[in-house]
């Protein structure tokens, strides 16, 4: 059975440019309460790999 990591790298090896932008997007916005969120230089100009 994968794993997380492994179903997310899939998922994330398989993403647009354009998904990419609202999945990073959703990591900082509208999160539950008491998740703090990534911060927004983290997720500036990263790639996929």
């Amino acid at each position: 059975m994968a794993g997380i990591r492994d179903l997310l790298r899939t998922t994330l090896d398989d993403i647009l440019a354009d998904d990419l932008q609202r999945f990073r997007l959703s990591l900082s916005n509208d999160l539950p309460e008491g998740v703090k969120p990534i911060g927004k230089g983290r997720l500036e100009k990263k790639r996929c790999v």
